[in-house]
């Protein structure tokens, strides 16, 4: 048995487990510098943000890795980051004659793990919406294995069944990785699950460790009409069956995070394609520091994969009360009603469009008058051009198209249709109309 504590407060450059009653061996991890989950795009070796890029034995109990007598026993090389969501992944072990060797190479697309390549081939996952690993294939979609679990991830349990020659899969937990539940490291010395900030226990179904946030405050992330908040090792609010947590800090609503984070990373492309003037970038950088920096909590909720939503075509909605901003969004429907441009430039244009009316709110409060909601869809409408703009993908709505550029009269008409969902009334009519 060991217990997993941070090693450096301050810099964390080893993680590493407390021996606990007459246990001989003891685990470490070697982190990069900042214990704070990346959130800055940022390619390796510049990268200095907890990470873990290496595992191994160590025979004292120190940080220092030239007193612990650190042996490395697995090696974490990473592709090129941007908001915790990375391209490649690639893991080195020992092999059989004691050689650092080639494990594996996880492929992720959308910051999702999509499959892995290993000695035996190429393989491909068929995950639950909130990204655990349900079944496996191989290249050519023959099954390879099913995997169970309980809802807080524990009772692992993968089936590999006999392929056509009548052999199985020679699978295990570990194999062809050790990512299953929300789609996170499982450690094979502990049983525990990596998410970058703190280390998590399916079996207690708690984090080992509390919840901390790299802005000092009393109790990280509370919410005082949540009592659930108060508990800095409690897992998404106990509630597994329908929340993740991407990266060991702040509940996230929904199965759409993960689409939720890229949206703003090509939001951030958008900014950066050199393409839009200095107005159109502002207005983008405001809506980007509304939602704030992943994992921190600044007073916005985003509830994703919300179903029945009647504004903004059923795939989102913006409310404040109080100084607080609930963003509710369905971007999977995107998938299906787009017929123009790109299904993932329109799920970040709708993104920057509810993060627009949550600027707007803050700044003047909700609409009231559908006069109101009209100008305040059409400043929406207006901004969410700019990501279309800048990446150069014609807006399904037809803002902008690379052919004819900006579109008031299709910003209008838009505009107008939202208000009329927004107030229940197919007769109100625009000044623009």
């Amino acid at each position: 048995m060991e217990m997993w504590t941070f090693g450096d407060a301050t810099l964390n450059r080893l993680r590493a487990s407390t021996p606990i009653l007459n246990m001989t061996t003891m685990t470490g991890c070697l982190c990069n510098a900042d214990r704070t989950p990346s959130r800055r795009p940022l390619a390796p070796p510049q990268v200095a943000d907890g990470t873990r890029v290496a595992k191994g034995r160590i025979t004292a109990w120190s940080c220092d890795p030239g007193v612990n007598g650190f042996q490395t026993t697995s090696d974490y090389i990473l592709g090129p980051p941007y908001e915790n969501c990375r391209e490649q992944s690639v893991e080195m072990g020992m092999d059989a004659n004691n050689s650092m060797a080639w494990q594996h190479t996880n492929v992720y697309a959308a910051g999702k793990l999509l499959a892995t390549y290993d000695n035996d081939g190429l393989h491909f996952y068929l995950n639950d919406p909130l990204g655990t690993r349900r079944a496996q294939t191989d290249y050519a979609g023959v099954l390879e294995q099913t995997c169970s679990s309980l809802p807080f991830g524990d009772g692992l349990n993968c089936i590999t069944p006999p392929n056509s020659s009548g052999n199985s899969y020679a699978a295990s937990l570990i194999a062809p990785t050790e990512h299953h539940f929300t789609g996170k490291e499982r450690d094979t010395e502990s049983g525990n699950d990596y998410f970058g900030a703190r280390y998590y226990s399916s079996s207690m179904g708690r984090f080992l460790s509390p919840d901390w946030a790299a802005k000092v405050m009393p109790v990280p992330y509370v919410k005082l009409d949540n009592p659930q908040t108060f508990n800095l090792y409690a897992y998404v609010g106990n509630n597994p069956l329908t929340r993740t947590d991407p990266t060991g800090h702040v509940v996230c609503n929904g199965s759409e995070c993960d689409q939720v984070k890229k949206s703003l990373d090509d939001t951030k492309k958008a900014i950066a394609s050199g393409t839009l003037s200095k107005d159109e970038k502002n207005a983008l950088k405001g809506v980007l520091k509304f939602y704030g920096k992943w994992g921190q909590d600044n007073g916005v909720t985003v509830n994703t994969g919300v179903k029945g939503l009647t504004t903004e075509g059923g795939v989102g909605n913006t409310v404040t009360e109080n100084g607080k901003t609930t963003i509710s969004l369905n971007l999977g429907a995107l998938d299906k009603t787009v017929n123009q441009g790109s299904p993932e430039v329109e799920k970040a244009a709708t993104v920057v469009h509810e993060g627009e009316h949550g600027v707007q709110q803050q700044a003047n409060g909700m609409p009231t008058t559908p006069e109101q909601r009209y100008a305040a869809e059409q400043q929406a409408y207006t901004v969410q051009s700019y990501v279309n703009k800048g990446l150069n993908s014609d807006s399904d709505r037809n803002l902008w198209t690379s052919s004819g550029g900006f579109n008031q009269n299709a910003v209008n008409e838009n505009a107008a249709d939202a208000t009329r969902l927004g107030i229940h009334d197919n007769t109100w009519r625009s000044p623009d109309e």
